[in-house]
């Protein structure tokens, strides 16, 4: 595998060795950084070994926090909600392993599998998907967001994850809509 990812090839493969604990034949193809992703560094692979008398081949990602961000989450909290939204109607990534120190890979990271399909931000308003398909887009999205909404989060486990913000939730968003509107009013000639 030649690598130009500055390391990130080479410590992949020795974490996902560690995680499988040294199986035969582990090989890690088409390690590369791709564009898609605004908030962490996602790194696409195809990883391989023999487990036993059979051979595994898994697509995965690595999502990696960058060396500077302006999203402030966890892993801890990325990796708790994605491995209870598994059971869930909720489209959601796999998780398969996370580093949510960093102390593997160089920066908090979650290897996840990766699905078939493309990342386009624009798809309800690109004009090259006809209308009907960009309209069943956009109900599947709602519907998305709906289940979301309907999910009871302290039954999935998440009551020690995600605090609830009582009060100060409601103080927040009243600041952050002052702020906001205070920056349009600014804005305006």
């Amino acid at each position: 595998m030649s690598d130009t990812s500055g390391g990130v090839a080479e410590r992949l493969t020795q974490f996902v060795a560690a995680q499988l604990g040294h199986p035969d034949e582990l090989e890690l193809r088409g390690v590369r950084r791709t564009s898609a992703g605004l908030s962490r560094e996602n790194w696409v692979f195809d990883a391989s070994w023999r487990q036993g008398d059979a051979r595994v081949d898994e697509a995965l990602i690595l999502r990696r926090d960058p060396p500077g961000s302006v999203l402030l989450t966890e892993r801890t909290v990325e990796v708790a909600v994605l491995r209870a939204l598994e059971h869930t109607p909720v489209p959601a990534p796999r998780v398969r392993w996370a580093d949510e120190a960093g102390a593997h890979l160089g920066r908090p990271s979650v290897v996840m599998h990766r699905e078939v399909g493309e990342c386009e931000y624009f798809c309800l308003t690109n004009d090259a998907r006809p209308l009907e398909v960009r309209v069943a887009l956009a109900q599947e999205f709602v519907g998305t967001l709906a289940a979301v909404a309907t999910l009871d989060w302290r039954s999935l486990g998440l009551g020690d994850v995600l605090a609830d913000p009582r009060r100060q939730g409601a103080l927040f968003r009243a600041a952050h809509r002052g702020a906001v509107a205070r920056g349009a009013e600014g804005a305006q000639p």
